[in-house]
Protein backbone atom coordinates (compact mmCIF):
# COMPACT_ATOMS: atom_id res chain seq x y z
CA UNK A 1 0.00 0.00 0.00
CA UNK A 2 1.49 3.44 -0.68
CA UNK A 3 1.21 6.07 1.98
CA UNK A 4 0.45 9.84 1.29
CA UNK A 5 2.90 11.98 1.96
CA UNK A 6 1.93 14.85 4.77
CA UNK A 7 1.68 18.72 3.68
CA UNK A 8 4.39 20.57 3.91
CA UNK A 9 4.67 22.32 7.39
CA UNK A 10 2.95 25.83 7.30
CA UNK A 11 0.67 25.24 4.33
CA UNK A 12 -2.89 23.56 5.07
CA UNK A 13 -4.06 20.20 3.80
CA UNK A 14 -5.95 20.29 0.09
CA UNK A 15 -9.80 20.12 0.80
CA UNK A 16 -9.52 20.84 4.59
CA UNK A 17 -12.45 22.07 6.02
CA UNK A 18 -12.73 26.13 7.05
CA UNK A 19 -12.41 26.90 10.70
CA UNK A 20 -14.78 28.71 12.99
CA UNK A 21 -13.01 32.00 12.70
CA UNK A 22 -13.73 31.62 8.86
CA UNK A 23 -17.31 30.86 8.77
CA UNK A 24 -18.06 33.95 11.41
CA UNK A 25 -16.29 36.49 8.64
CA UNK A 26 -18.38 35.32 5.98
CA UNK A 27 -21.24 35.60 8.06
CA UNK A 28 -20.39 38.84 9.01
CA UNK A 29 -20.18 40.23 5.59
CA UNK A 30 -23.26 38.71 4.49
CA UNK A 31 -25.13 40.72 7.17
CA UNK A 32 -23.50 43.68 6.59
CA UNK A 33 -24.58 43.44 2.61
CA UNK A 34 -28.26 42.61 3.99
CA UNK A 35 -28.30 45.60 6.20
CA UNK A 36 -27.07 47.77 3.47
CA UNK A 37 -29.72 46.53 1.32
CA UNK A 38 -32.56 47.06 3.33
CA UNK A 39 -30.88 50.54 4.32
CA UNK A 40 -31.18 51.12 0.32
CA UNK A 41 -34.35 49.85 -0.33
CA UNK A 42 -36.05 51.65 2.89
CA UNK A 43 -34.60 54.89 1.46
CA UNK A 44 -36.01 54.45 -2.34
CA UNK A 45 -39.00 53.95 -0.26
CA UNK A 46 -38.96 57.23 1.60
CA UNK A 47 -37.66 58.84 -1.60
CA UNK A 48 -40.75 57.68 -3.35
CA UNK A 49 -43.05 58.73 -0.83
CA UNK A 50 -41.37 62.08 -0.13
CA UNK A 51 -41.90 62.08 -3.91
CA UNK A 52 -45.08 61.68 -4.00
CA UNK A 53 -46.32 63.66 -1.18
CA UNK A 54 -44.42 66.55 -3.04
CA UNK A 55 -46.04 66.23 -5.90
CA UNK A 56 -49.60 65.93 -4.11
CA UNK A 57 -48.69 69.13 -2.42
CA UNK A 58 -48.04 70.50 -5.83
CA UNK A 59 -51.12 69.02 -7.71
CA UNK A 60 -53.16 70.09 -4.50
CA UNK A 61 -51.82 73.47 -4.54
CA UNK A 62 -52.61 73.52 -8.29
CA UNK A 63 -55.88 72.69 -7.95
CA UNK A 64 -56.61 75.67 -5.38
CA UNK A 65 -55.20 77.74 -7.51
CA UNK A 66 -57.49 76.83 -10.03
CA UNK A 67 -60.53 76.87 -7.82
CA UNK A 68 -59.15 80.80 -6.92
CA UNK A 69 -59.56 81.15 -10.53
CA UNK A 70 -63.26 79.88 -10.59
CA UNK A 71 -64.38 81.97 -7.45
CA UNK A 72 -63.55 85.10 -8.93
CA UNK A 73 -65.20 84.25 -11.96
CA UNK A 74 -67.91 83.10 -10.27
CA UNK A 75 -68.03 86.55 -8.41
CA UNK A 76 -68.10 88.82 -11.26
CA UNK A 77 -71.79 86.89 -12.08
CA UNK A 78 -72.86 87.34 -8.06
CA UNK A 79 -71.53 91.08 -8.79
CA UNK A 80 -74.11 91.69 -11.50
CA UNK A 81 -76.89 89.55 -10.23
CA UNK A 82 -76.32 91.99 -7.28
CA UNK A 83 -76.53 95.16 -9.07
CA UNK A 84 -79.92 93.42 -10.41
CA UNK A 85 -82.01 92.03 -7.52
CA UNK A 86 -80.89 94.36 -5.09
CA UNK A 87 -82.94 97.91 -6.04
CA UNK A 88 -85.93 98.63 -8.40
CA UNK A 89 -86.63 96.85 -11.51
CA UNK A 90 -86.12 99.79 -13.71
CA UNK A 91 -86.42 100.13 -17.86
CA UNK A 92 -83.67 99.00 -19.84
CA UNK A 93 -82.78 95.85 -17.80
CA UNK A 94 -84.64 93.01 -19.46
CA UNK A 95 -81.75 92.49 -21.83
CA UNK A 96 -78.32 92.29 -18.81
CA UNK A 97 -80.94 90.57 -16.25
CA UNK A 98 -81.58 87.37 -19.72
CA UNK A 99 -77.68 87.88 -20.25
CA UNK A 100 -76.81 87.36 -16.49
CA UNK A 101 -79.45 84.59 -16.06
CA UNK A 102 -77.25 82.66 -19.50
CA UNK A 103 -74.21 83.05 -16.95
CA UNK A 104 -75.92 81.90 -14.41
CA UNK A 105 -75.85 78.11 -15.14
CA UNK A 106 -71.84 78.23 -15.57
CA UNK A 107 -71.08 80.20 -12.52
CA UNK A 108 -72.54 77.90 -10.56
CA UNK A 109 -70.28 75.28 -12.26
CA UNK A 110 -67.42 77.15 -11.50
CA UNK A 111 -68.57 77.48 -7.88
CA UNK A 112 -69.55 74.06 -7.33
CA UNK A 113 -66.52 72.53 -9.56
CA UNK A 114 -63.97 74.79 -6.80
CA UNK A 115 -65.47 73.46 -3.58
CA UNK A 116 -64.54 70.30 -5.02
CA UNK A 117 -60.86 71.08 -6.25
CA UNK A 118 -60.66 72.54 -2.51
CA UNK A 119 -62.17 69.61 -0.60
CA UNK A 120 -60.14 67.25 -2.48
CA UNK A 121 -56.77 69.24 -1.89
CA UNK A 122 -57.60 69.19 1.76
CA UNK A 123 -55.79 66.33 2.44
CA UNK A 124 -52.92 67.11 0.73
CA UNK A 125 -51.86 70.45 2.08
CA UNK A 126 -50.13 71.31 5.44
CA UNK A 127 -52.00 72.14 8.12
CA UNK A 128 -51.98 76.04 7.91
CA UNK A 129 -53.12 75.70 3.74
CA UNK A 130 -55.15 73.09 4.33
CA UNK A 131 -57.87 74.87 7.05
CA UNK A 132 -57.67 77.52 4.45
CA UNK A 133 -58.56 75.01 1.29
CA UNK A 134 -61.43 74.00 3.45
CA UNK A 135 -62.69 78.00 4.50
CA UNK A 136 -62.44 78.39 0.79
CA UNK A 137 -64.58 74.90 -0.17
CA UNK A 138 -67.55 76.49 2.35
CA UNK A 139 -67.30 80.14 0.28
CA UNK A 140 -67.26 78.40 -3.03
CA UNK A 141 -70.42 76.55 -1.56
CA UNK A 142 -72.33 79.60 -0.34
CA UNK A 143 -71.24 80.98 -3.63
CA UNK A 144 -72.97 77.93 -5.32
CA UNK A 145 -76.39 78.17 -2.91
CA UNK A 146 -76.26 82.08 -3.37
CA UNK A 147 -76.93 81.74 -7.26
CA UNK A 148 -79.35 79.19 -6.87
CA UNK A 149 -81.61 81.13 -4.87
CA UNK A 150 -81.16 83.89 -7.67
CA UNK A 151 -82.48 82.43 -10.73
CA UNK A 152 -86.31 83.04 -9.74
CA UNK A 153 -85.46 86.61 -8.88
CA UNK A 154 -83.23 86.92 -12.16
CA UNK A 155 -86.50 85.28 -14.09
CA UNK A 156 -89.06 87.70 -12.77
CA UNK A 157 -86.76 90.77 -12.69
CA UNK A 158 -86.55 90.12 -16.41
CA UNK A 159 -90.28 89.59 -17.12
CA UNK A 160 -90.49 93.18 -14.95
CA UNK A 161 -88.43 94.78 -16.79
CA UNK A 162 -89.63 94.35 -20.39
CA UNK A 163 -92.70 94.96 -18.63
CA UNK A 164 -92.23 98.55 -17.28
CA UNK A 165 -90.46 100.02 -20.19
CA UNK A 166 -93.88 100.05 -22.38
CA UNK A 167 -96.36 100.29 -19.69
CA UNK A 168 -94.71 103.28 -18.94
CA UNK A 169 -94.72 105.16 -21.52
CA UNK A 170 -98.18 103.64 -22.68
CA UNK A 171 -99.14 105.43 -19.46
CA UNK A 172 -97.24 108.67 -20.44
CA UNK A 173 -99.03 108.90 -23.58
CA UNK A 174 -102.31 108.20 -22.15
CA UNK A 175 -102.03 111.14 -20.06
CA UNK A 176 -100.64 113.31 -22.68
CA UNK A 177 -104.02 112.11 -25.00
CA UNK A 178 -106.01 112.84 -21.88
CA UNK A 179 -104.91 116.59 -21.31
CA UNK A 180 -105.13 116.90 -25.26
CA UNK A 181 -108.39 115.66 -25.64
CA UNK A 182 -109.71 118.09 -22.69
CA UNK A 183 -108.48 120.75 -24.46
CA UNK A 184 -110.11 119.45 -27.40
CA UNK A 185 -113.40 119.59 -25.59
CA UNK A 186 -113.10 122.99 -24.40
CA UNK A 187 -112.30 124.06 -28.00
CA UNK A 188 -115.76 122.39 -29.34
CA UNK A 189 -117.63 123.82 -26.52
CA UNK A 190 -116.50 127.47 -27.93
CA UNK A 191 -118.99 126.87 -30.87
CA UNK A 192 -117.09 128.06 -33.51
CA UNK A 193 -115.69 126.57 -36.42
CA UNK A 194 -112.50 127.66 -36.01
CA UNK A 195 -112.43 126.28 -32.87
CA UNK A 196 -114.18 123.11 -33.86
CA UNK A 197 -111.42 122.72 -36.59
CA UNK A 198 -108.93 122.90 -33.94
CA UNK A 199 -111.11 120.60 -31.78
CA UNK A 200 -110.79 118.03 -34.55
CA UNK A 201 -107.49 118.35 -34.90
CA UNK A 202 -106.15 117.68 -31.53
CA UNK A 203 -109.32 114.67 -31.35
CA UNK A 204 -107.31 112.98 -34.37
CA UNK A 205 -103.83 113.72 -31.89
CA UNK A 206 -105.22 112.61 -29.49
CA UNK A 207 -106.72 109.06 -30.85
CA UNK A 208 -102.94 108.13 -32.09
CA UNK A 209 -101.47 108.88 -29.20
CA UNK A 210 -104.07 106.62 -27.26
CA UNK A 211 -103.88 103.90 -29.94
CA UNK A 212 -99.88 103.81 -29.31
CA UNK A 213 -100.90 103.80 -25.94
CA UNK A 214 -102.86 100.78 -26.23
CA UNK A 215 -100.17 98.74 -28.10
CA UNK A 216 -97.46 99.27 -25.48
CA UNK A 217 -99.87 97.98 -22.74
CA UNK A 218 -100.55 94.86 -25.09
CA UNK A 219 -96.75 94.58 -25.24
CA UNK A 220 -96.33 94.76 -21.59
CA UNK A 221 -99.15 92.24 -20.77
CA UNK A 222 -97.19 89.99 -23.12
CA UNK A 223 -93.72 90.44 -21.24
CA UNK A 224 -95.33 89.87 -17.85
CA UNK A 225 -98.58 87.53 -18.15
CA UNK A 226 -98.82 87.64 -14.18
CA UNK A 227 -99.14 91.55 -14.00
CA UNK A 228 -102.98 91.88 -14.48
CA UNK A 229 -102.81 95.12 -16.89
CA UNK A 230 -105.96 94.42 -19.04
CA UNK A 231 -107.49 96.73 -17.40
CA UNK A 232 -105.33 99.75 -18.65
CA UNK A 233 -105.91 97.97 -22.13
CA UNK A 234 -109.89 98.30 -21.68
CA UNK A 235 -109.35 101.94 -20.61
CA UNK A 236 -107.65 102.34 -23.95
CA UNK A 237 -110.01 100.91 -26.24
CA UNK A 238 -113.01 102.73 -24.65
CA UNK A 239 -111.10 105.70 -24.78
CA UNK A 240 -110.61 105.52 -28.57
CA UNK A 241 -114.55 104.65 -28.77
CA UNK A 242 -115.51 107.90 -26.77
CA UNK A 243 -113.05 110.36 -29.44
CA UNK A 244 -114.61 108.51 -32.05
CA UNK A 245 -117.32 109.76 -31.02
CA UNK A 246 -116.06 113.31 -30.01
CA UNK A 247 -114.42 113.12 -34.15
CA UNK A 248 -117.78 112.40 -35.37
CA UNK A 249 -119.37 115.14 -33.63
CA UNK A 250 -116.99 117.88 -34.97
CA UNK A 251 -117.78 116.72 -38.40
CA UNK A 252 -121.34 116.94 -37.66
CA UNK A 253 -120.72 120.47 -36.68
CA UNK A 254 -118.18 121.50 -39.27
CA UNK A 255 -121.17 119.91 -41.40
CA UNK A 256 -123.54 122.41 -40.60
CA UNK A 257 -125.63 118.94 -38.85
CA UNK A 258 -125.94 120.94 -35.38
CA UNK A 259 -128.57 118.13 -34.49
CA UNK A 260 -126.21 115.43 -35.43
CA UNK A 261 -122.95 117.12 -33.72
CA UNK A 262 -125.69 117.71 -30.32
CA UNK A 263 -126.76 113.71 -30.45
CA UNK A 264 -122.80 112.02 -31.07
CA UNK A 265 -122.22 115.46 -28.48
CA UNK A 266 -124.57 113.41 -25.57
CA UNK A 267 -123.65 110.19 -26.38
CA UNK A 268 -119.50 111.39 -26.16
CA UNK A 269 -120.66 112.60 -22.09
CA UNK A 270 -122.35 109.61 -21.44
CA UNK A 271 -119.09 107.51 -22.61
CA UNK A 272 -117.36 109.80 -20.93
CA UNK A 273 -118.99 109.50 -17.44
CA UNK A 274 -117.82 105.49 -18.04
CA UNK A 275 -114.68 106.00 -18.56
CA UNK A 276 -113.97 108.28 -15.43
CA UNK A 277 -115.73 105.22 -13.24
CA UNK A 278 -112.96 103.12 -15.51
CA UNK A 279 -110.16 105.36 -14.30
CA UNK A 280 -111.30 105.45 -10.83
CA UNK A 281 -110.66 101.46 -10.43
CA UNK A 282 -107.56 101.77 -12.41
CA UNK A 283 -104.41 101.61 -9.91
CA UNK A 284 -102.67 104.68 -9.58
CA UNK A 285 -99.95 103.63 -12.26
CA UNK A 286 -99.16 100.51 -14.07
CA UNK A 287 -96.15 99.79 -12.03
CA UNK A 288 -98.52 98.75 -9.49
CA UNK A 289 -99.89 95.31 -11.03
CA UNK A 290 -96.44 95.07 -12.65
CA UNK A 291 -94.89 95.30 -8.92
CA UNK A 292 -97.49 92.79 -7.68
CA UNK A 293 -96.64 90.26 -9.82
CA UNK A 294 -93.23 90.31 -9.73
CA UNK A 295 -93.84 90.25 -5.30
CA UNK A 296 -95.98 87.31 -6.32
CA UNK A 297 -93.22 85.91 -8.46
CA UNK A 298 -90.22 85.60 -5.86
CA UNK A 299 -91.87 85.23 -2.90
CA UNK A 300 -89.37 84.45 -0.17
CA UNK A 301 -86.31 84.92 -2.40
CA UNK A 302 -85.40 88.43 -1.42
CA UNK A 303 -85.09 87.57 2.00
CA UNK A 304 -82.95 84.18 1.15
CA UNK A 305 -81.12 86.01 -1.17
CA UNK A 306 -79.88 88.78 1.14
CA UNK A 307 -79.54 85.63 4.23
CA UNK A 308 -77.48 84.05 2.09
CA UNK A 309 -75.67 86.62 0.42
CA UNK A 310 -74.37 88.00 3.93
CA UNK A 311 -72.93 84.67 4.46
CA UNK A 312 -71.62 84.29 1.61
CA UNK A 313 -69.55 87.57 2.93
CA UNK A 314 -68.33 86.12 6.22
CA UNK A 315 -67.06 83.73 4.89
CA UNK A 316 -64.59 85.25 2.30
Amino acid sequence: MTREGSAPPGEPATGAPEGPAARSAAGTRAAVFALAFAVLAAALVLGVLAYRRVSAQVAAREDVARATRLIERADVTIARVDGLVRGQVRPGQAEEAAEVSEDLRGSRRDAREAAELLEGAVQELPAGEAERARDGAEAARARAALLDAARPLLDATTKAAEAIGPAQEGWELLLTAEERSDKAVELYNRHERDEVRESLDLTRQAAGEVGRARTLFVKAAAAMPEADLAPYVEYTEERLRMLDLAEQADRAFLDGDLAGANRLSARFNERERELVRMAERLPASPGEPIQAAYDALVGDAPERYAELRERMTTLR
